[in-house]
C-alpha cells in the first residue's frame, strides 16, 4: 500500500511540474508578444483610440506620395466624428440601419445569383433591329458623328501621286488597298482607313486641333486635303450625321444590347417575385389584416 501511495504522489508531482512548465512557457510567449506590440510606436491618439507607426508604414508601402501628416489629421477628424456620432446616435438606430443594409445586401446577392442562372445573354440581330425600330426617337444624336478615313504624311514625301490615287479608290481595289497599307505603315505619321466606323466629330477635331478651322470648312465634302508647314492630310468622308438626327443602328448597337439584357433581367426578377407571392397566398403563408 505504501508503495502505491508513493507512486501516486510521484505522478501528482510530475503532473504539477508539467502544468507549471507548459503554462509558464505560454505566459512567457504572451509576455514577449505583448512587449513586441508595445514596441510599436504610437503616432497619434484620440481619447482611447491609438494610431500606430505600423499602420502608417503599411500605407506608405503602397503609396509613394503618401503624406503622413495629412493622413494623421484625416484619421483624427474621422475618430472625433465617430466619437461624436456615438454620443448622438442611439444603438437602436444603428441596429435598424444595420438590419436594413443587411437585408438589401442579401436581396441584391440573391437576385444577382438568380439572374446569372436564368438570363439568356444571346441577343440576335433581329432583336436588336426590332428594338431600334420601335425606339428610334430615343436614339437621337447629341453631337455630330462621321465616317471618315485619313492619312497624315510629310508635306514633302515621295510617291505622292500614287498615294493620292490609292487613297481615292482603295475601298474598291484590293491592289490599291494593299499598296496604301504598306506605304502608310512605313512612311505615314498616322492613318485610319476603316470608314465603316462612326467617330464623334469632336474627337476628330481634338485630334487635328492644329487644322480645326480647315476641317470645319471641308467636312461636308466627299474628299479633301489640308496642308500645313509640316504635314499633308488626306481625308475621305463617307457619311455625316448631325446633332439631333436619328443615330444609325450600329452607333448604338452595344447600348441596345445592354438595354435588351436589362429588360430581360427585369422580367426575370418580376416573374420570380410574382411566383413567390402567388405561392405564399396558395400556401397561406401570406395573409392581409385590413379593416
Amino acid at each position: 500500500m505504501k508503495v502505491f501511495k508513493l507512486i501516486g504522489i510521484s505522478l501528482l508531482i510530475l503532473a504539477i511540474i508539467f502544468l507549471i512548465v507548459y503554462y509558464g512557457f505560454g505566459f512567457i510567449k504572451n509576455i514577449n508578444l505583448f512587449s513586441q506590440i508595445n514596441k510599436d510606436k504610437v503616432v497619434a491618439r484620440i481619447n482611447d483610440t491609438y494610431l500606430y507607426d505600423s499602420d502608417i508604414n503599411i500605407l506608405k508601402m503602397n503609396n509613394k506620395n503618401f503624406n503622413v501628416e495629412d493622413y494623421i489629421n484625416k484619421w483624427a477628424k474621422k475618430q472625433l466624428l465617430i466619437g461624436k456620432a456615438k454620443l448622438n446616435v442611439s444603438e437602436e438606430s444603428i441596429n435598424e440601419l444595420t438590419e436594413k443594409y443587411k437585408n438589401e445586401l442579401l436581396l441584391n446577392l440573391y437576385k444577382n445569383n438568380f439572374i446569372d442562372k436564368h438570363l439568356n445573354k444571346e441577343v440576335s440581330d433581329e432583336e436588336i433591329l426590332d428594338y431600334y425600330n420601335k425606339n428610334k426617337s430615343g436614339f437621337r444624336l447629341n453631337e455630330k458623328i462621321v465616317k471618315i478615313s485619313f492619312i497624315e504624311i510629310k508635306s514633302k514625301t515621295f510617291n505622292l501621286k500614287n498615294v493620292k490615287k490609292w487613297f481615292s479608290k482603295y475601298e474598291k481595289n484590293e491592289e490599291y488597298f494593299n499598296s496604301l497599307i504598306d506605304y502608310c505603315r512605313k512612311y505615314s505619321y498616322d492613318f485610319f482607313l476603316n470608314d465603316s466606323v462612326w467617330t464623334k466629330y469632336s474627337q476628330l477635331l481634338s485630334k487635328f486641333s492644329n487644322i480645326k478651322k480647315e476641317l470645319n470648312k471641308n467636312i461636308n465634302k466627299k474628299a479633301f486635303q489640308i496642308k500645313d508647314s509640316s504635314y499633308l492630310y488626306l481625308f475621305k468622308v463617307k457619311e455625316v450625321k448631325n446633332k439631333g438626327q436619328i443615330a444609325p443602328l450600329n452607333y448604338f448597337r452595344e447600348v441596345i444590347i445592354k438595354l435588351i439584357l436589362n429588360n430581360r433581367k427585369f422580367e426575370i426578377i418580376n416573374n420570380m417575385e410574382n411566383n413567390l407571392f402567388m405561392d405564399a397566398i396558395k400556401n397561406k403563408d401570406f395573409e392581409k389584416y385590413l379593416n
